[in-house]
């Protein structure tokens, strides 16, 4: 396992040969706060040999540690999908919204920490966003 393995693009071209000499999936867990593919700094994708897993935010089911099916719930459903009544109320709902599902912003129980957290972290999507672009116009 290779945690946050955007910061070492030199090793990417030795784990292309590794894999390579020996296919079968398994060997490396490569994690990161980045998308892989879209990094300049990138000697190779590794295409057909590497699978990306994208993480996406808490449910609120894993977030309370309760069963969540909601969503297969409404795909089943469809139009038809039909729940039953709630003692959680509209403010309630607000709440669970504002607080989204990643766990840094869940952690952070004051509404202002929560906010600040959001603010940062759309500030870091947009600029590392903006930088790719203009490195993609670049080369063209």
């Amino acid at each position: 396992m290779i945690d946050e393995v955007q910061r070492v693009p030199d090793l990417w071209l030795s784990i292309k040969h590794a894999v390579d000499r020996d296919p079968r999936p398994g060997h490396f867990l490569l994690t990161g706060s980045a998308r892989l593919l879209g990094l300049s700094k990138l000697g190779d994708s590794l295409p057909g040999r590497s699978e990306t897993v994208e993480l996406f935010p808490l449910s609120q089911g894993e977030i309370s540690g309760t069963p969540d099916g909601f969503v297969d719930a409404v795909f089943a459903a469809g139009s038809n999908f039909r729940t039953g009544p709630s003692e959680l109320r509209r403010k309630d709902y607000q709440a669970l919204a504002a607080r989204g599902g990643y766990p840094e912003a869940i952690r952070r129980t004051a509404p202002r920490r929560r906010a600040q957290f959001y603010s940062s972290y759309l500030d870091d999507i947009m600029s590392r966003d903006v930088h790719q672009v203009a490195d993609i116009r670049r080369r063209n």
